[in-house]
């Protein structure tokens, strides 16, 4: 089955490109510690900025590096996040029903993190990935609470519509 990384490119990604940084960033880190059969990113830096980055990552890999350039107005806008993560996530499932679906958490704003585990545990299965300093490249799990759940008095208090 056709395993398929998807991941925004953050700050320390780009970085890693640059000769004099030792450090790999999150996303090459993924690639070098699980096997994927391709990988996604989204991004809204410039291409100028980000065109090195995915040469770089491209050299580094034997698998297809996709890039999907996403504008907007914010790194933080929620609505055009969830909107534009969603459709990458869409397109995928349009062109591979059956692929399973990692997405890296580590790079990007906490809205997009957000986003990605409101996706993944609802539209879109998937599994999730983190790299931290602290605990390496590791699967995160996140079960889905229910909102009655995690604040019954509240909820039974709201007198009905």
């Amino acid at each position: 089955m056709e395993r398929i990384l998807i991941s925004w490119i953050g700050g320390q990604d780009l970085a890693a490109c640059q000769p004099a940084n030792p450090q790999l960033g999150p996303i090459a880190e993924a690639l070098e510690q699980e096997r994927f059969n391709s990988v996604e990113l989204l991004y809204n830096y410039p291409s100028s900025d980000i065109a090195p980055y995915l040469d770089w990552l491209r050299q580094r890999t034997s698998i297809p590096v996709t890039g999907h350039q996403i504008t907007l107005s914010s790194p933080v806008n929620f609505g055009e996040i969830y909107q534009a993560a969603n459709q990458v996530l869409l397109d995928l499932r349009g062109q591979n029903s059956e692929a399973e679906i990692h997405i890296l958490l580590s790079p990007g704003t906490p809205a997009m993190q957000a986003v990605w585990i409101l996706l993944g545990k609802t539209r879109h299965p998937a599994t999730f990935w983190q790299v931290s300093r602290e605990e390496g490249f590791s699967k995160r799990r996140y079960p889905l609470i229910s909102l009655p759940n995690m604040c019954p008095s509240r909820i039974k208090s709201r007198p009905a519509p």
